[in-house]
């Protein structure tokens, strides 16, 4: 569906933030703002801040997760599409 406005508005104001001083952006408001975010989801999903990663997209998930594994030659991957 269609992102809500008041999202739309807050992301607006944020690239705005990040194209005015780019420098202060990714040194010191980018990590605030992923740490807060990382606070929130642990705490709504029920994990521990520390246990939680934020990550660019679901392959960049998926790849990392996969490639944290031992994996033996015989082993064995199932895929399930639905």
């Amino acid at each position: 569906g269609a992102c809500p406005n008041f999202v739309l508005e807050y992301q607006a104001t944020l690239r705005l933030q990040q194209e005015q001083q780019p420098d202060t952006w990714f040194r010191s408001r980018h990590y605030q703002l992923q740490n807060i975010t990382r606070r929130k989801l642990a705490q709504y999903v029920g994990a521990p801040e520390d246990g939680m990663l934020l990550v660019e997209s679901a392959s960049t998930a998926v790849n990392a997760i996969l490639r944290s594994f031992p994996w033996n030659k015989g082993d064995i991957l199932l895929l399930f599409s639905v």
